[in-house]
């Protein structure tokens, strides 16, 4: 499965909603659950607030490094 599909199954996941609101509570990663509080740049914080994905995640998922 790649990366893609791997993301999109998360988004598609019945308990998405929650778990996205329970990393924006407590300023973790709706992936990997780390926190997520360190970014790159302006552009990676706005992600987060988007997607509540850490910066490996965005890294991993969304840039493909």
């Amino acid at each position: 499965m790649s990366r893609l599909e791997q993301l999109i199954d998360i988004l598609l996941n019945p308990g998405y909603n929650s778990r996205y609101r329970s990393a924006k509570s407590s300023r973790t990663c709706l992936i990997c659950a780390s926190a997520a509080r360190e970014f790159s740049d302006q552009w990676a914080k706005l992600e987060y607030e988007v997607s509540a994905l850490c910066q490996r995640c965005q890294d991993e998922y969304l840039r493909g490094k």
